[in-house]
């Protein structure tokens, strides 16, 4: 008889950005419906060894099990996958309760504050608070408030999770510090939504457009449905050692929540803004391959109509892509030898081309990170053109 359970030895996953060809069909059986749902969980099982599931599919189990059983699938791993969704409300409950108590301190202390990713989204558009699990509390604060509420949070005898410490955290570079409170509550505080926009105005459009919402009785802020995508979407598309699908059911369920009042024209205007286009292009057309959404026509035209820059360019096949370990003792310098010279150009008001220094650490960094160098080298080239010809 087959069982259903985990491989904890995460030492022999893959890391990636899109799903494997077992995972889309995961995918598929957690979102669609018969009969392409139940086809394709029967081709799952086939192809997978269901008691060394990684990760990513893991998590997608309880997901799988409440669709299978609103098509009225009878299989004894579903059985299996009822315990998993069963362990996961209980321990989302549980979660949601403590994260509930720590929004109210901080309404208490006046701080705004806006919830993303996970608890948001497993409360306000998944089928059931079990279907989503996580392990953070993400929120955004105001900039402005941000390094104080984190040294605060130091002060409380909270550990800072992200390898460095909080004296180094760049606000124009960073979107988020990751804490943790002896009893082992994680918090990812943001002071920016988005990795690739840190500017000043960055967050401003997400806070005029913020909805309001309960979690526990605790009245807090979360992100409209077209600034979720946006996010879910735009964070999903990076690569990862251990690589995640929640983005694609967390996309799938906000469209589907929508019920035909998303503003795709503001979705737009924000990919625009933001400059991530590009992201968000391939991760709807890759989701629109495997499980069909309803998008309104033309609309990933659209967004593929979008200029993209060269720089923006670079960023995508650099965070779409391995970073190597020889890569990660070298990154500490490389960061900071390009802060000192775009903060040498930021003296006397002026824009100006990269030191020579800069470009050869540009270089480096893009040729290690990159499999593809004939097409870094290309679009590096034509982004340090541009820098030149605008200085």
């Amino acid at each position: 008889m087959k069982r259903l359970a985990p491989l904890y030895d995460t030492s022999t996953y893959q890391g990636g950005v899109w799903p494997t060809e077992a995972q889309q069909l995961l995918l598929q059986a957690a979102l669609l419906d018969a009969p392409t749902a139940i086809n394709a969980w029967a081709a799952w099982q086939e192809m997978v060894q269901t008691d060394a599931l990684d990760r990513a599919s893991w998590m997608l189990i309880p997901l799988v099990y409440v669709n299978l059983r609103r098509l009225g699938v009878e299989d004894p791993l579903l059985l299996q996958a009822k315990g998993h969704h069963l362990d996961t409300w209980r321990s989302n409950q549980r979660f949601f309760q403590t994260a509930s108590a720590f929004l109210q301190e901080l309404n208490r202390l006046e701080i705004p504050v806006l919830v993303l990713k996970g608890v948001a989204l497993a409360n306000l558009y998944y089928p059931d608070t079990g279907c989503r699990p996580m392990a953070d509390l993400d929120i955004l604060v105001p900039a402005g408030r941000f390094l104080a509420m984190g040294e605060e949070l130091l002060q409380q005898g909270w550990k800072e999770t992200d390898g460095h410490s909080l004296s180094a955290f760049r606000m124009d570079r960073m979107p988020s510090f990751g804490f943790m409170r002896p009893d082992g509550f994680w918090v990812d505080l943001h002071c920016h939504v988005l990795h690739a926009n840190c500017a000043r105005d960055a967050d401003d459009e997400f806070w005029a457009h913020a909805q309001s919402w309960t979690l526990r009785q605790t009245t807090a802020l979360t992100l409209a449905p077209e600034d979720q995508l946006l996010h879910v979407v735009s964070h999903g598309v990076r690569w990862c050692d251990v690589p995640h699908l929640s983005w694609i059911a967390d996309a799938w369920w906000i469209l589907a929540r929508a019920h035909g009042g998303f503003d795709w024209e503001r979705f737009l205007r924000q990919a625009r803004f933001h400059k991530i286009s590009l992201p968000l292009f391939r991760g709807l057309e890759f989701m629109n391959r495997i499980i069909p959404l309803d998008l309104p026509a033309g609309l990933l035209a659209r967004l593929e109509a979008i200029p993209v820059s060269a720089d923006s360019r670079v960023r995508f096949i650099v965070e779409t892509n391995p970073i190597p370990r020889s890569f990660l003792p070298r990154a500490r310098w490389i960061w900071k030898a390009l802060g000192e010279d775009e903060a040498a150009r930021r003296d006397d008001g002026q824009k100006r081309a990269p030191s020579r220094g800069t470009l050869s650490l540009l270089l480096f960094a893009c040729k290690i990170v990159v499999r593809d160098r004939k097409q870094i080298l290309a679009e590096l080239y034509a982004w340090l053109f541009s820098r030149t010809k605008s200085g």
